[in-house]
């Protein structure tokens, strides 16, 4: 989905998602009476319908891939171990090591990009 109404690729069937609202996706609250050791895992699709290059996967992906991943392998939204500024913080630091490996990915505005 696109991450801002005005995005150039992705689509908007299942609303806008910009990269903190895919962050604070929290899938142990989406089915009631389930516990969380039933969950084993998620996924993050792309619907490629718009893609007409890798540049375009790069800049759907990047960075809620990494909101994904923490989602994954960290602790529920609001605990001390996930937050969003700390996030926002960490992954505003890997644009250079993104730039430097030629990946695209949307410069969110809420996120504080590193430029060195």
């Amino acid at each position: 989905m696109k991450p801002t109404p005005d995005f150039p690729v992705g689509l908007v069937w299942a609303g806008i998602v910009p990269v903190r609202q895919s962050y604070e996706w929290e899938p142990s609250g989406l089915v009631p009476g389930l516990a969380d050791e039933a969950i084993l895992g998620v996924e993050a699709p792309l619907w490629s319908e718009t893609v007409r290059a890798a540049s375009d996967i790069d800049q759907l992906i990047f960075p809620r891939a990494a909101a994904q991943a923490e989602i994954a392998w960290s602790q529920p939204a609001g605990t001390p171990e996930r937050s969003w500024e700390s996030f926002a913080e960490r992954v505003g630091r890997l644009a250079p090591l993104w730039k430097a490996a030629g990946w695209g990915w949307h410069a969110a505005p809420e996120i504080p990009w590193s430029t060195s």
